[in-house]
């Protein structure tokens, strides 16, 4: 089933924003009045033209960091961009649980010394 461009569109869209697959489902729905499945969404996402979409998003998000004058408001949408990247948790379909405190502590290391690093070029 073919839907419309501006269906393919929205889903890029929420996916650049951060939705969940189900939070897109419900907005087509809300905005479009269409019916689409979480299956839709995700073949939607990984196809070329929104990975090539994506891609270009994330270089003018790290430009536009990166050329921001007040080191707050870099340090801010930095750390919100990180937020997005990072995932909050992970689902495990088996028995066991995966112990996350290794990957956050270093994670958190990172951003600390990215800190120290943007104070000492104020100097």
């Amino acid at each position: 089933m073919g839907y419309p461009k501006e269906i393919t569109e929205t889903i890029v869209l929420c996916w650049g924003k951060g939705y969940t697959a189900q939070e897109t489902v419900e907005y087509i729905q809300k905005i479009h009045k269409k019916s689409v499945s979480k299956k839709t969404v995700y073949r939607h996402r990984h196809s070329l033209t929104a990975q090539d979409i994506i891609e270009e998003l994330m270089r003018q998000q790290l430009r536009d960091i990166a050329l921001c004058q007040s080191p707050t408001a870099k340090m801010k949408y930095r750390d919100k961009l990180l937020d997005k990247l990072i995932p909050k948790a992970i689902e495990m379909k088996t028995e066991g649980t995966l112990n996350l405190d290794g990957l956050e502590g270093a994670v958190n290391k990172i951003i600390d010394f990215s800190r120290k690093e943007d104070a000492g070029d104020e100097s």
